[in-house]
């Protein structure tokens, strides 16, 4: 079964159907969090989400960034940076005044994240994915892009560097893009 599934995968990451994580859980019959196991390894750095602090402020430093968040059919997508925040009445409270993203992240909720190179449109995304405790995607945070949809090359090279760091086997294939000429330096 186990195996299948990897195959499974495997075929649907190749066929160029992918429209991000869930599509691929739709595809195997799992939660996004779930797929992350039928993945490549090379593909995908998944840690707990207990590291959620630790991961935001490493967010924090790349600079230009796409949110993205999915309710209900509907996804919603805004370009800012990351500020840092304080945790107060149940919350990570994102207290940036510059960024234009302003919230609260019930941080509690979050059961695991995890750092993914997909394919999506003929390019290759980069993102960060945040799970709650069903296996859902909360939201995502991927590396922004230029008008001409080139990944931003510093963000791209901080981002790299940040999954690395949360990787425990070596990381090389997950930070060597196969598409460098979609970046923009």
């Amino acid at each position: 079964m186990l195996e299948n599934k990897v195959v499974k995968a495997q075929e649907f990451l190749a066929s160029g159907k992918v429209k991000g994580l869930e599509s691929i859980a739709q595809n195997l019959g799992v939660t996004p969090l779930d797929a992350l196991d039928y993945l490549p390894k090379d593909i995908v750095v998944k840690v707990s989400g207990d590291n959620f602090l630790k991961v935001w402020e490493g967010l924090s430093r790349v600079g230009n960034l796409l949110l993205i968040f999915k309710k209900d059919g509907s996804i919603f997508e805004i370009n800012t940076t990351l500020s840092l925040g304080r945790f107060g009445m149940g919350y990570y409270n994102i207290l940036g005044n510059d960024a234009p993203l302003h919230g609260h992240i019930n941080h509690q909720n979050i059961s695991a994240i995890a750092f993914l190179t997909l394919p999506f449109m003929n390019m290759t995304t980069y993102s960060c994915t945040f799970f709650n405790k069903e296996g859902m995607e909360i939201f995502s945070i991927c590396v922004g892009r230029d008008k001409e949809h080139k990944l931003l090359a510093k963000e791209l090279a901080l981002f790299k560097e940040l999954a690395k760091e949360f990787s425990k086997e070596d990381t090389e294939e997950f930070v060597k893009d196969k598409t460098e000429e979609n970046i923009n330096e």
